[in-house]
Parts: C-alpha cells; sequence; structure tokens
C-alpha cells in the first residue's frame, strides 16, 4: 500500500518516489489539458484512503511508452446504444492513443468448494469469499494464475498479453485464455466501471470472458497437473477440428456490454482463447484478445476474476 506524503514533501516529490519504488520510468508533468482529474472512487474500503488515490494517481501520470498496444478502431456504440457507460473526457485516465486503463481496483472471487492461492501475489482467497488484491507484485507479470491450494499443482491463468504489476501500475494488454493444456476449473475476468457496488456495469466494448468448464464434461482425465488434462504436444495443439479443440470452443465465451454471451465479440469479432495454435493448418484467421476498448479509450476499470462460475 502506498504511503501518504510526508508534509515536507510536494505531491509531485512523492509520486517520484513511488515511480522509482516500483521500478516504472520516471515522468515528467503533463500539459494542462492533459492533467488527470482525481476522483475519490469508493469500490472498496481502499477507496477512500489518501494512500489508496496516490497510488492510483501514479498509474494515472504514467507515461506510455511505444511498446504500448496500437489504438485499434472499434466499430460500436456507446451509452444506451451500447450497453456500456460511455465515460465524459474529464475522466480520471487522460486520453491518448497509445493510454492504458487504470485498473482502480482488482477482486478475486472464489465461487469454488475448496481454497484457491493467486500465485505471484502468494494471496489465498477461501472458498466462497472475494479477496480485494492492493499488493504489487514482482514475477509472472504477464498471467493471472491460480490454482487450488491442495492440488493439481498446475494453474488456470488469463494471458495479459503485456506487464501488469498490479493496482495502481499502467494495464496494457488485451487479455485472453489460453487453455490448450487443459483445466482444473471454469472461470470468468471482467473489466466494471469502478466504484459501482451492486449493479456493476460495463466499463468498455469489450469487457470480459469465460470459460464454462466443468469436470463432469472433461473429454480427458484428471492427472496432479489438472483436474482436465488435455496431454497437449506440439503436434495436438495444431489441430483446430480435435475433441480438445472443439470442447473448448464450445465453451469459450465472450461477454459483450449488454449482458450477451458470443463467440466472437459484437465490437471487435475477436475470440478470446486459444483452442489450438494459430500456425495450425485449419486455423481461421481469428482475432484473439479483449479489452482493446478499454485500451483505446483509457477506460478506468474494476478488474474482477471469479472462479467456479457454474
Amino acid at each position: 500500500m502506498a504511503e501518504a506524503p510526508r508534509s515536507s514533501e510536494s505531491r509531485g516529490e512523492h509520486l517520484a518516489k513511488r515511480r522509482r519504488e516500483h521500478g516504472l520510468p520516471p515522468g515528467g508533468s503533463l500539459p494542462a489539458s492533459r492533467q488527470s482529474r482525481i476522483t475519490p472512487w469508493s469500490h472498496s474500503s481502499h477507496g477512500n484512503t489518501l494512500a489508496a488515490r496516490l497510488q492510483k494517481r501514479a498509474c494515472l501520470l504514467q507515461p506510455r511508452g511505444p511498446e504500448a498496444a496500437a489504438a485499434v478502431s472499434i466499430a460500436a456504440s456507446s451509452g444506451a446504444d451500447g450497453g456500456y457507460a460511455d465515460f465524459p473526457s474529464s475522466a480520471s485516465c487522460w486520453r491518448s492513443a497509445d493510454c492504458s486503463p487504470c485498473v482502480t481496483n482488482f477482486s478475486f472471487v472464489n465461487r469454488c468448494s475448496a481454497d484457491v492461492i493467486l500465485k505471484d501475489w502468494n494471496v489465498v482467497v477461501p472458498t466462497n469469499t472475494s479477496q480485494q488484491v492492493m499488493e504489487l507484485r514482482t514475477s509472472g507479470l504477464q498471467r493471472i494464475s491460480w490454482r487450488y491450494v491442495d492440488g493439481p499443482w498446475d494453474t488456470d491463468f488469463i494471458e495479459l498479453n503485456g506487464d501488469w504489476k498490479g493496482v495502481g501500475t499502467p494495464f496494457c494488454g488485451h487479455p485472453n485464455f489460453a487453455s490448450w493444456a487443459g483445466f482444473s476449473m471454469s472461470s470468468r475476468y471482467e473489466a466494471l466501471l469502478p466504484g459501482e457496488e451492486g449493479g456493476e456495469r460495463f466499463a468498455c466494448a469489450d469487457p470480459g470472458a469465460e470459460l464454462t468448464f466443468s469436470i463432469s464434461s472433461c473429454p480427458s482425465a484428471p492427472t496432479s497437473r489438472y483436474y482436465c488434462d488435455f496431454f497437449a504436444t506440439q503436434a495436438s495443439i495444431r489441430n483446430c477440428s480435435s475433441g480438445f479443440a472443439i470442447y473448448m470452443q464450445e465453451r469459450s465465451w465472450a461477454l459483450n456490454p449488454d449482458g450477451s454471451r458470443s463467440r466472437t465479440y459484437n465490437a471487435t469479432r475477436n475470440i478470446i482463447n486459444y483452442w489450438c495454435a494459430p500456425e495450425s493448418s485449419n486455423w481461421l484467421g481469428w482475432g484473439v484478445g479483449s479489452f482493446i476498448d478499454c485500451t483505446q479509450r483509457g477506460a478506468p476499470i474494476h478488474l474482477r476474476v471469479t472462479t467456479c462460475i457454474d
């Protein structure tokens, strides 16, 4: 958790120190037209504290380098037509072609019948509880990975396609699932508008994904690695018409802002999972990834991951 600035320390000096502590590049002052305006988000018990708001401000003021993902043109409506809430130009994250979403909250909801450990943060989320994850991590930055505390030993995960240390640091990637090796549970991830307790609304036009896998429908067998191990090899993952690939495809869903599910996003036509390798002879040229609209618009988000959704 970020500490509040000392009385003798300017806010700029404090933010510069926080950047150094987190291994982030120094940030110069922004033009007045692009200064972030901080609002007191209050989704969690951390949201109203000065320390939490300063940590969020550190994210908002981060310069985005050339490695940030290029903006993608989205053919989608906003507001009532699109089903997600468009935020005004004065919102807390300043907009830019390479501005990433600001993750103001990261919550992990464990609906499974056993405890789950969130790898890299080393946070145990007990059965049927929700955990607000405010700590920063130093490893596994390109995935959010988890598993049952008592095994199997390998993790289910979300590919972030970019580094992310945690709340208050830049989130530039376009997430997707990659379940070709197997699974131990069903799961969902969502980009929600911050500060909306109950009745949450999606933050953008491609706001999440879910895998409706189940152990009872597993087309394979349990091992010490996964409860449903696909025994993947370089050869097997290069066949998009295999039984395992079809099983994954039929249970991989894009979440649209109106609450509907579809194989591809209504806005981008992207899929959300790698059920086979792009090198496959019968790969149909799918685009893969989500949060592209979030990234393009610099939308602030509450990132929520839920396990055992069925």
